[in-house]
């Protein structure tokens, strides 16, 4: 009974973190909302499910794209990766007994306003080593606030070419498209594992799964889908499909099952339709 009871708290825990990001509801494409008052996820009370790092090939807030001096950060509040210079907030958080850590924009804003709303002491269920001998909390309204800080960091610059506007329409976990995932594209006489997403008649790949702007787009009116009929490069036919337009060459696909080739066929010429 112990080892069913642990585990179904394990389960609970990793749910309730599973909030602290949310795909779909984006009031831009780089920011990920959470919203406090319907989420079960409280931000700064729980530790953040991380973004992991191969999901993004970009800040998901200034959309730079990162490299080997431009690096990666997590957000300490919602678990985005961001980059440096959005990253140059520190906040205490209550998951660390008011730790400070660093935290994005948003998060540092949102935290402060938490701060703002709530009592002049910290609820009670702040560790015993953080309380003074008469048992009362080390921690009040004004120490914490005077915690919040942001800084200046020499973090380098991004050498990613600004992202024309139409790319950056569209994020790549856009819950509202109508079909996303993992594609290969025949490019350069090899398959090339691409992310793309597929929404109002436009076809957007991206680098990686989780990124805030596309790395290209395009429309898809005019193009006709059709199934690979043979053998190619020595996949099965079932697995393959084409876009063609007059004039152009053609686009090559290959799914990772036919089921997912008909889905994406199917998707794909309903876009083509004016």
């Amino acid at each position: 009974m112990e080892w069913l009871e642990a585990m179904d708290e394990a389960i609970s825990n990793t749910q309730a973190r599973r909030h602290s990001y949310c795909q779909g509801k984006l009031s831009s494409p780089s920011i990920v909302n959470i919203d406090l008052d319907v989420m079960d996820f409280r931000l700064g009370t729980k530790a953040p499910v991380w973004i992991p790092d191969d999901r993004v090939s970009m800040c998901m807030i200034c959309k730079d794209e990162f490299s080997l001096l431009f690096r990666r950060h997590h957000c300490r509040g919602c678990g985005k990766v961001i980059c440096g210079k959005c990253s140059s907030y520190e906040a205490p958080l209550r998951y660390l007994q008011y730790k400070t850590e660093r935290v994005c924009r948003e998060c540092f804003e949102s935290l402060n306003k938490v701060v703002d709303d709530m009592d002049e002491f910290v609820p009670n269920d702040v560790e015993t080593s953080n309380r003074d001998s008469q048992g009362d909390t080390k921690f009040t309204k004004r120490r914490i606030k005077s915690q919040f800080r942001s800084f200046a960091l020499d973090v380098g610059t991004s050498k990613s070419a600004p992202r024309p506007a139409v790319l950056q329409e569209v994020n790549a976990s856009d819950v509202t498209a109508e079909m996303s995932g993992y594609l290969y594209l025949w490019k350069d006489r090899k398959w090339k594992k691409t992310w793309f997403v597929l929404k109002q008649k436009v076809l957007y790949a991206f680098k990686a799964s989780e990124d805030a702007a596309a790395e290209k787009s395009m429309p898809l009116l005019g193009y006709e889908i059709t199934p690979c009929q043979t053998y190619f490069q020595g996949i099965e036919p079932n697995l393959i499909f084409e876009l063609m337009h007059r004039g152009m060459p053609s686009i090559i696909f290959k799914t990772e099952s036919p089921q997912s080739r008909d889905k994406w066929m199917v998707a794909m010429r309903n876009a083509t339709i004016p």
